[in-house]
């Protein structure tokens, strides 16, 4: 059942408008193959894709299409492969849509901000997967559950093999690298490799675009970006590991 307005929108709702807006667009493509120099139609049908467009993010906003986006990504044949990237995307676009209109109808109700949080923790629960790792705001503490993260500071980095991790060691990094918390959408990452049994702890950027992020993790040596969105790390370049494992030779345990 779809929330009242402003809330968020429910499968079957937003999947029948989908259909109707694919069915709009394929017929104005057959009207623009019958008539292709008619500017009338040429404007029907960029309206129709631009409606389909709006439809698609739409359904990908509901909890079906958040499942199928999800489900995709996780049955390529290589998931680390750039070609998913735009699923990750319209995944995390999708999931952003739908806190949204849960905030705004908790507003809208007159909730207090942890009924508020309440309700985005509802939008999010069919989709949560802890991964080897944590991303979260350095003032509040609360992980974030939107977006791509990634470290551009490798210089700031520590690496240390898991067994010997201590509560310190986290404190500690976040004291060393105040200056860089303290700049907005910077946040502490840590990220268990599974390969190496290796932690890092770095400090991560946050952007809505897996291949943006993907760039930022190629440019700065990283061997892989997280996706709130599956709850899993993205392998971008497995060479890096040799990078991490001489952080880990250099710290003093």
């Amino acid at each position: 059942m779809c929330d009242p307005k402003p809330g968020a929108r429910c499968s079957a709702d937003t999947w029948k408008e989908l259909q109707h807006a694919r069915s709009k667009a394929d017929a104005a493509r057959r009207d623009l193959d019958r008539a292709p120099e008619d500017p009338s139609v040429r404007r029907r049908l960029h309206q129709a894709e631009s409606n389909l467009a709006e439809k698609s993010a739409a359904y990908d906003s509901s909890p079906r299409g958040q499942r199928e986006l999800a489900e995709k990504i996780d049955s390529a044949a290589d998931p680390n492969n750039p070609k998913v990237d735009d699923l990750r995307t319209r995944l995390c676009a999708g999931r952003a849509t739908r806190i949204a209109q849960k905030q705004a109808l908790a507003r809208s109700r007159g909730l207090s901000g942890a009924e508020e949080s309440l309700e985005v923790e509802r939008a999010l629960n069919r989709l949560r997967h802890p991964d080897g790792g944590y991303t979260r705001h350095p003032n509040t503490g609360r992980e974030e559950s939107i977006g791509f993260f990634v470290s551009p500071y490798p210089d700031r980095e520590v690496a240390i093999p898991v067994d010997q991790l201590r509560p310190i060691d986290i404190l500690r990094f976040s004291k060393a690298n105040a200056d860089l918390l303290r700049m907005d959408y910077h946040y502490e990452g840590a990220w268990h490799d599974p390969e190496t049994g290796i932690v890092s702890l770095d400090v991560s950027v946050k952007t809505l675009d897996a291949a943006e992020a993907r760039r930022l993790a190629e440019q700065h040596q990283q061997v892989a970006f997280f996706d709130a969105q599956t709850g899993a790390s993205v392998e971008v370049d497995p060479n890096a590991r040799d990078r991490i494992s001489h952080l880990n030779e250099g710290n003093p345990s």
